[in-house]
């Protein structure tokens, strides 16, 4: 069985020179479409942006390079990446379309692809689209039509979390079920924490500043940021624009707790790789599915005066400790990756 994934902003996670930003969507992907190709019944194929036109094979993925179909805004050159982009579909030749990331358009024109060819589109919901997290009213409208035309056109629809099937209309739940992100287990312990981390793209959702002021506040704390350069940070606060993926773990199983400030998440990877490498969250707003809550495995602040007062409760020895051991057999019991591998298996079975 032919299975796509369309993860256009994934090439720097397959070629670190190509200096590409992604996120935990692209991660995710990468991650689901390496450990799928594992398994000989699946022919498994990655569509990604690059800046060239390429097909090769690596760790028995089938790679399509796809030169220029992100970031244009002219109509001429928008034109132009519709017509390649919809050719590079049809070279595949997929049983089954997978897409999680990218453009409102790219989502809509995947699904188009897939009705008009008699193929299977399956979404995989992100964040849906709010107004604030786009530049204009216009391209809001636009990319929330595109977004949720796909959707409803989609054959099955992936959502990582219970709170986001909340959010859609009863005719979508039906084709809707939860397959949570998968991961590698680390198992990795490190007894010696030295640091408060931060990690993402620098979009506005994530709210780096917040994280910069809060190491103003606690200037007797180290706190580290990954993934955005501020000027002129705090002294105790060290930004690292780029880490290569496979590095991160380092990062995360050294830090005390991560700290999230986003107003919005799907299920946040930067959560599961926190909880992974036995690290704490502490999130002062997004708490999906109230997994913290639920499994203490951090704290759900509210306030930024509550999450000072939670960065202090967890530098106890024997609270951390407790929260660190809840949050890797949470993920361990909930985000085994190979797990949820077979629940993708049984999908795309079932949809053939």
């Amino acid at each position: 069985m032919k299975i796509c994934y369309v993860n256009l902003d994934g090439y720097g996670l397959l070629n670190e020179k190509f200096k590409q930003p992604y996120g935990g969507a692209e991660v995710a992907l990468n991650t689901d479409a390496h450990e799928l190709a594992k398994d000989s019944q699946f022919d498994v194929h990655l569509l990604v942006n690059a800046d060239e036109e390429q097909t090769f094979r690596k760790n028995r993925l089938t790679v399509w390079m796809l030169k220029g179909t992100q970031h244009n805004t002219t109509l001429g050159t928008i034109a132009t990446c519709v017509r390649k982009f919809w050719k590079k579909l049809s070279q595949i030749n997929a049983d089954v379309y997978l897409m999680r990331a990218g453009a409102g358009e790219l989502y809509l024109l995947t699904a188009l692809f897939c009705k008009t060819n008699g193929k299977k589109y399956v979404q995989t919901l992100g964040i849906l689209p709010q107004k604030h997290a786009y530049n204009g009213i216009a391209k809001f409208a636009r990319w929330s039509v595109a977004i949720k035309t796909a959707l409803r056109m989609a054959d099955a629809i992936i959502a990582l979390s219970h709170d986001q099937i909340e959010q859609l209309r009863p005719l979508l739940r039906k084709k809707t079920q939860v397959i949570y992100t998968g991961k590698r287990l680390t198992g990795r312990k490190h007894p010696k924490r030295k640091y408060f981390l931060w990690a993402g793209r620098g979009r506005q959702e994530k709210r780096a500043l917040f994280f910069a002021q809060l190491a103003e506040k606690l200037a007797d704390k180290r706190f580290v940021m990954i993934g955005t350069m501020l000027s002129n940070p705090p002294k105790n606060l060290q930004c690292i624009k780029e880490v290569p993926n496979e590095q991160m773990n380092k990062y995360y199983s050294n830090a005390i707790a991560t700290i999230s400030m986003s107003e919005l998440e799907g299920f946040s990877n930067v959560y599961l790789e926190s909880w992974n490498n036995g690290t704490p969250v502490i999130a002062l707003e997004v708490d999906t599915d109230s997994a913290i809550k639920k499994h203490n495995l951090g704290y759900h602040s509210g306030t930024i005066e509550q999450l000072i007062t939670d960065i202090k409760k967890i530098q106890h020895k024997k609270v951390w400790l407790r929260k660190s051991q809840n949050s890797s057999r949470y993920v361990r019991e909930n985000h085994d990756l190979k797990k949820q591998i077979e629940k993708y298996k049984q999908l795309f079975r079932e949809l053939k």
